[in-house]
C-alpha cells in the first residue's frame, strides 16, 4: 500500500535486489514460510527462524500439535473441514483495489499515478 509510504517500506522498495538488506526485504514483502518459530531468549527481534532447526524439533513438534488440538476443539474448518465463511468476504476497500500512490512513492519508485490490483 504505497499511498502510506513509511520510510523503511520505501528504503526497501528502492532496493530489492542489494545483497546487503535482501535478507530485510524478504522478510518484509517475500511469502512466509509455512511454519515459523523464533527462540526470544537468544533472538528477541525474531529475525531467525528456527522452525526447521533439528535443535527445536521436539519444540516445533509440540506447538503443531497443541495448534492442531485447540482448532479440532474449536471446529476451524481448516481442520475439520465445512464451510469457509470469510473465503467470500470482501477483504479490500473498494478505494484499496486501485491505490493512488504518495508523491513520494510515485517519484522514489517511479511508479504510475494510479495502480490496479485487480485490473
Amino acid at each position: 500500500m504505497l499511498q502510506l509510504p513509511s520510510p523503511t517500506k520505501m528504503f526497501l522498495l528502492q532496493r530489492p535486489d542489494d545483497p546487503e538488506h535482501r535478507s530485510l526485504f524478504d522478510l518484509a514483502f517475500a511469502k512466509r514460510p509455512a511454519e515459523e518459530l523464533y527462540d526470544l531468549a537468544t533472538d528477541p527481534y525474531q529475525m531467525n527462524n528456527v522452525a526447521m532447526d533439528p535443535a527445536y524439533e521436539s519444540t516445533r513438534a509440540d506447538l503443531s500439535a497443541r495448534l492442531q488440538d485447540y482448532l479440532r476443539s474449536t471446529a476451524d474448518p481448516l481442520e475439520v473441514g465445512g464451510p469457509m465463511k470469510w473465503e467470500r468476504a470482501q477483504y479490500f476497500k473498494e478505494s484499496d483495489l486501485r491505490p493512488e500512490p504518495s508523491p513520494d512513492a510515485i517519484e522514489a519508485l517511479g511508479l504510475d499515478e494510479r495502480y490496479s490490483y485487480v485490473d
